[in-house]
């Protein structure tokens, strides 16, 4: 057996091939046990209906020997029928005497008879009526279905025997067979060719997988599988066709992600090299002497800017960088949200009058007594970021900062009276370096890291960050914050 396994097992045999000998094999096993149970309960029919002959022959002249009492002239009548018996009966019929001494039956030849007196009658004198198969010791005697019942006619006993040789039986039984064998011969082949087709219908979906699988993994992602049928290969196909759209997707991000970063590495290495350019540019003009002594306060208030909005760059994308890789540690206290909103107010409302804009804060009442349990630096500087980016884009008009509840969430908005975003732009206005207008950034020296923070931040915080659009009014962004608590709750608990 283990030498079996090896070679199936080191042999490529296609599935079909395999599955067809298994089902074959498998319904010949069936057949070939059924064959040989209807053969020998067939058999057995057959030697129980030559039984129940010779039984009903047996009783037919044992009630005709008990008539004739003997009778010398009656009995030579009796010959005719034991022969006309023995026609219908399919066996010899004999009668004898006690002693196995024939009394009737002019066609039993003597080793028949012997074979009467030396094992049929002793046995049915010692144990009563035979009924069976018996394999006589006489010599020209084949073995024979044996039926022998004893009569008691007038002082005497008699002996009325049937006699049925097996081979005379052979003819039927092998009949039954060859019945047998051919429509075990018939069922195999429909049972070979249902196979066959069942096999079929099993491998040609698995082959049209198989393809998919590697048209998939060469990177077709839009390679479908459509079965029409309704089992667990459906399925199957179902769960490859659900990881080719997922795969798909991912691909689709991947280069997304890819073209992202080589815009990231791009704007990058264009923001970084202004403000550098500018500094080497006032130092080596200050080297050289070219800048005077009375222009020399104003070059190094612009190396300072230029020094500060270099280091606040560089701070963005250490702060987004920590936040997409999860690093950035979150310390949740619990306070107001509306106090925070009126601290970032507080600390841009000279730059917004510097710059002729209004920065004004709505806090409602419920708002005024909600608390929130979160980050609160870091939602100071969610709030702060969004705040530049109102001030950045609104040249006249006002800047509001608002707090509102709904429901169970403090929402903390920043709504600007600016130019807009466009509705095919607000997607892509959380990607890093991504901004509306670059002819302006490049005037105000902001990185276009803002929002992207402000996105990175909202999902570590699990602070959900909406915005509403419309060019040539304005815009509102809107942190969604969890609520713990109000005032009026912990009264009511109080």
């Amino acid at each position: 057996m283990k030498w079996i396994r090896h070679w199936l097992a080191t042999r490529r045999i296609p599935l079909m091939h395999r599955t067809f000998a298994s089902f074959v094999l498998v319904v010949a096993v069936a057949l070939v046990a059924v064959a040989v149970g209807i053969s020998i309960v067939g058999a057995n029919l057959i030697l129980r209906a030559q039984e129940e002959s010779m039984a009903k022959a047996v009783q037919q002249i044992g009630a005709a020997v008990q008539s004739t009492a003997r009778d010398p002239v009656r009995l030579v009548g009796l010959n005719d029928l034991i022969r006309a018996v023995e026609a219908t009966s399919g066996s010899t019929l004999l009668v004898t005497d006690a002693t196995g001494r024939p009394v009737l039956g002019p066609d039993a030849d003597a080793a028949l008879t012997l074979f009467a007196a030396q094992e049929i009658v002793p046995s049915v004198l010692q144990n009563g009526p035979l009924v069976g198969t018996l394999n006589p010791k006489v010599e020209n005697v084949p073995p024979a279905l044996v039926l022998a019942q004893p009569l008691r006619v007038g002082k005497g006993m008699d002996m009325v025997i049937a006699f049925a040789p097996l081979t005379t039986l052979e003819p039927a039984i092998h009949r039954l067979w060859l019945a047998v064998g051919l429509t075990g011969f018939i069922g195999l082949g429909v049972a070979g060719a249902v196979a066959y087709f069942s096999t079929r219908s099993l491998t040609r979906p698995l082959k049209q997988l198989g393809q998919a699988a590697r048209e998939i993994g060469n990177g077709d992602y839009d390679r479908r599988v459509f079965l029409h049928r309704n089992d667990e290969l459906a399925d199957l196909a179902e769960e490859m066709n659900g990881m080719a759209e997922a795969l798909a997707q991912a691909s689709a991000r991947q280069r997304q992600y890819e073209e992202e970063r080589s815009n990231f590495f791009a704007n990058i290495s264009h923001d970084l090299k202004t403000p550098l350019t500018a500094i080497a540019g006032y130092v080596e003009a200050l080297q050289e002497g070219v800048i005077g002594d009375d222009e020399r306060h104003e070059a190094y208030l612009i190396l300072d800017d230029q020094i500060e909005r270099l280091r606040r760059m560089v701070d963005q994308i250490l702060e987004l960088a920590r936040a997409e890789s999860g690093v950035l540690q979150i310390h949740p206290t619990r306070f107001r949200g509306a106090e925070v909103l009126r601290h970032v107010a507080d600390t841009f409302r000279p730059t917004a009058e510097a710059k002729g804009l209004e920065l004004c804060t709505a806090v409602t009442p419920e708002a005024e007594e909600a608390e929130v349990e979160t980050d609160e630096e870091k939602l100071e500087e969610m709030i702060e970021n969004l705040v530049k980016n109102a001030l950045q884009f609104t040249e006249t008009g006002s800047v509001t900062l608002g707090a509102r509840v709904e429901g169970r969430q403090l929402l903390l908005s920043v709504e600007d009276t600016g130019p807009g975003i466009a509705p095919e732009l607000l997607p892509h206005i959380w990607s890093r370096f991504f901004k509306v207008d670059p002819s302006r950034t490049r005037t105000t020296g902001e990185s276009g890291l803002g929002l992207s923070i402000v996105k990175q931040l909202g999902e570590l915080l699990k602070i959900r960050v909406s915005v509403e659009s419309v060019e040539g009014k304005g815009s509102a962004f809107t942190l969604h914050v969890p609520i713990c608590t109000t005032l009026q709750e912990e009264d009511g608990a109080a």
